[in-house]
């Protein structure tokens, strides 16, 4: 896809707006927001920030994050050792399952004009 966006709500009431593309005509970016009832978080090219409030006063933390460690080789590492070890991986087959799920839901949408889809067994 050039272009893909879509919005999934949760049983909870919980919202998810996903956008991803290549071809967007916009800024070349990568980033994830959180917006939460009590606090909110951005993790983009300057790092993460956590927004929210203590003591009745808005509050912006930058966590110290070890930005030596490269995230694709600590994955593959991660993949490698539990091939080898056994071990239980970080990402559990359900949610790669759950993943697929709302994407097909996205795509049905998008061939519905539009329509809401449900998701049985999220």
């Amino acid at each position: 896809e050039d272009l893909a966006s879509g919005y999934v709500k949760f049983e909870n009431g919980a919202t998810l707006l996903i956008e991803a593309g290549w071809a967007s005509n916009s800024e070349p970016m990568s980033y994830t927001q959180l917006f939460g009832t009590k606090a909110g978080a951005i993790d983009d090219t300057q790092g993460l920030r956590i927004f929210g409030e203590e003591s009745g006063t808005l509050v912006n933390i930058e966590p110290m994050i070890d930005t030596r460690v490269n995230v694709f080789e600590a994955e593959i590492a991660h993949f490698t050792d539990c091939i080898r070890t056994g071990k239980e991986p970080i990402t559990v087959p359900r949610e790669l399952v759950n993943v697929a799920k709302i994407i097909e839901a996205i795509y049905k949408s998008a061939d519905n004009g539009g329509r809401q889809v449900l998701i049985a067994d999220l």
